[in-house]
């Protein structure tokens, strides 16, 4: 059964209010906006909920917007999360769901950065990822991206290899949205990163993990408007050591679910 559950009028109210503010501050009507899952069970140090919940790129209307929240609060209930939960144990009534709205940067390239070689965990190594355009296609796995070594301490490149890359991640103007589509042949097999740029991620992760205390991985952008402090740092957590657990995922509602325990306000726990 599919059901159809509104938000709560207070929640659309205060969603609503907050965008029509974020777009006056900024001065653009209808600002193009990340509506991101934001879970209190993602990126510990345990269970990192790596692409359990949906982010959504480019939402640049109220209604638009106001979507993109209920489908990510749904999202904590979608097959993927509640076969993660279930694999390791976890329990979804003391990990609510929060989702976060914020400008989209306008993004030249994005990847994601390790502060650990992510295999060898070699610490004194930093790997960096990363494509043009958004970094959906790469978080995805639907882009191979470019690959970065660096020694972390004196932040000498040791490798860089360039990837063909053949989807991109970018604005579709006439969507509304950010969307997947081939990559233009002239970006396909030409460097994203420049070695200003790679030694501006190197301080930015080793920032990241003095302050943390632990190895991290983070997903960068680097902010086309923004040529002399390029790097926005969109998410940080720990590197998590669980084996890929491949779970046969049963066929959920994920509406049903979140309408029962989250949106109605009558979930009790049995």
């Amino acid at each position: 059964m599919v059901l159809d559950v509104d938000l709560p009028a207070s929640v659309v109210e205060a969603v609503s209010e907050a965008y029509e503010e974020l777009c006056y501050k900024r001065g653009e009507i209808d600002i193009a906006t990340a509506v991101r899952s934001s879970a209190t069970d993602e990126d510990s140090g345990t269970a990192s909920f790596a692409g359990q919940y949906v982010t959504h790129l480019g939402i640049s209307s109220v209604e638009d917007v106001i979507a993109a929240t209920r489908s990510c609060w749904a999202s904590f209930f979608n097959d993927r999360a509640l076969a993660y939960r279930l694999a390791n144990r976890l329990s979804h009534w003391d990990r609510p769901m929060a989702v976060g709205i914020i400008a989209l940067v306008p993004a030249r390239s994005s990847g994601v950065a390790f502060s650990v070689h992510p295999v060898t965990h070699q610490p004194s190594r930093i790997v960096v990822e990363g494509s043009w355009g958004w970094g959906e296609a790469v978080v995805q796995g639907l882009v191979t991206p470019d690959r970065v070594e660096v020694d972390k301490d004196d932040g000498r490149i040791l490798d860089y290899t360039i990837a063909d890359k053949k989807i991109v991640s970018v604005f579709d103007h006439r969507k509304g949205r950010v969307v997947e589509r081939p990559m233009p042949s002239r970006f396909r097999n030409s460097r994203v990163l420049e070695a200003a740029e790679i030694a501006a991620l190197v301080r930015s992760v080793r920032t990241i993990e003095a302050h943390y205390g632990v190895p991290v991985d983070v997903e960068w952008v680097m902010d086309r408007t923004l040529p002399h402090d390029p790097v926005t740092i969109v998410q940080t957590r720990p590197i998590t050591t669980l084996a890929n657990k491949q779970v046969q995922e049963p066929q959920w509602d994920p509406m049903a679910y979140a309408g029962r325990y989250a949106m109605s306000g009558s979930g009790v726990r049995k």
